[in-house]
């Protein structure tokens, strides 16, 4: 949907109302029973088959139903969505507009916000499984420069969210610093720097999902292989499974014309405003470079 990633303005935003008297704009929309609906219908047509002819334009005709009616249901101005069989794109359809200008089209690009971390985390994974790394190794082993302060934690308290390492992600004074420079390239060493702040807990003893998690992990990764995410993502996931549509933003370039639109409530008043109707003023750069590898994959519905 276009709407703000997980780990982005949103829960800063929400944080930050009493100040500014801005809310976060959500929809109110159910994912999985959308992709229920979705996988049930398609499922129901397919068997263990692809279908062709007058038996794809007929399961077309149906999802582009449940498509509209979703959008419809939750009020969200545009969705696109793809139905995959056996590494076959089976439909892509999309659903209503990306800004009052353009309409929705499946090959536009949305933030994976959040979902971004479990490309990380397998990326890790995979690492550690051909012994570049191992996930009780601490963080002191690989960043010197975290040893004195969370040189302790591990990268399996990383993976699984239990650093306690501070939400930055949710702290009003983080949607300043990227509202005041929204053209700014974050390097993750600045984030790591900028955005720290007091652990909510000891290694091990408390869950909360930090975006410095990830942004750690990042680091380790380009640590540990010598080169950067984007490089070792394209070369280990995204090129052999042909996902040529997928970026880590904005490491990897990507034309803002190709995003969909963001649409927030800004004001709290109800109205969903096209936050890319003006770009330059949107903290695009500055918002997916402080979100690195924990919120910044972009990527079409069919990837």
């Amino acid at each position: 949907m276009s709407t703000e990633p997980h780990d982005g303005p949103g829960q800063a935003v929400q944080a930050e109302q009493e100040s500014r008297g801005l809310e976060a704009g959500r929809f109110r929309s159910h994912p999985l029973k959308f992709l229920f609906a979705l996988i049930g219908i398609a499922f129901l047509m397919l068997g263990c088959a692809t279908p062709s002819g007058p038996d794809l334009a007929d399961l077309g005709d149906q999802l582009q139903a449940v498509l509209d009616a979703q959008r419809a249901e939750h009020g969200s101005p545009g969705i696109t969505a793809a139905v995959v069989v056996n590494g076959d794109p089976v439909w892509v359809g999309a659903s209503g507009i990306s800004s009052e200008s353009e309409p929705m089209n499946p090959e536009m690009l949305f933030g994976l916000g959040s979902v971004s971390k479990t490309y990380i985390a397998a990326l890790v994974l995979q690492l550690a499984e051909e012994g570049h790394l191992s996930v009780d190794d601490s963080l002191g082993q690989w960043l010197p420069r975290q040893a004195e302060t969370h040189g302790n934690i591990t990268i399996h308290q990383l993976l699984n969210h239990t650093s306690g390492l501070y939400r930055y992600q949710q702290k009003p004074e983080y949607l300043s610093s990227i509202l005041a420079e929204p053209a700014r390239i974050w390097t993750p060493q600045e984030i790591a720097e900028t955005f720290d702040g007091a652990s909510e807990c000891a290694p091990g003893a408390c869950w909360g999902e930090s975006a410095m998690d990830y942004v750690l992990l990042g680091m380790i990764i380009e640590q540990s292989t010598g080169s950067s995410v984007s490089q070792v993502l394209r070369e280990r996931f995204l090129g052999p499974m042909h996902l040529d549509q997928t970026y880590l933003y904005p490491d990897e370039p990507v034309a803002t014309d190709r995003l969909a639109h963001f649409w927030w409530d800004l004001d709290g008043s109800g109205e969903l405003i096209d936050a890319l109707a003006q770009p330059a003023d949107v903290p695009l750069a500055s918002l997916s470079s402080s979100l690195w590898a924990s919120g910044a994959i972009y990527a079409t519905a069919e990837d």
